[in-house]
């Protein structure tokens, strides 16, 4: 995933608006939008406020931003295997106003149940 697609996403899941995000930010819709098709990169300070107006640490959106191809070949399978889980922690944590320890459980407990297969196979 690409920052601009990180971006775009979590201002669509916090139903904001480009202009809402750009004014927030001290930014033209224009050049969030330019962000958003990847014809720029955010600067570190603007990746900064972003962060804050759509409520997500820095640190998560970097790593939400992580393409497939930065992954050392020797780590690709086990970062696949827990990436849907990372996400759908990051979910849980910082974007569904409806999270749930119980549903959080349950996906850990099938990444528990893939690994058992996995070493005793």
């Amino acid at each position: 995933m690409s920052y601009a697609t990180v971006i775009k996403s979590l201002r669509e899941k916090r139903q904001f608006t480009q202009k809402q995000v750009a004014q927030a930010c001290d930014i033209t819709p224009e050049y969030l939008s330019k962000i958003e098709n990847e014809v720029k990169v955010p600067s570190m300070t603007l990746l900064k406020k972003l962060s804050k107006v759509l409520s997500m640490p820095l640190s998560v959106i970097n790593y939400m931003a992580i393409d497939n191809d930065e992954i050392p070949n020797d780590k690709a399978a086990n970062y696949a295997k827990i990436k849907s889980i990372t996400d759908k922690v990051i979910d849980y944590v910082f974007v569904d106003e409806d999270f749930t320890f119980d549903a959080l459980m349950s996906d850990l407990d099938e990444l528990q149940k893939a690994k058992f297969k996995r070493v005793n196979a």
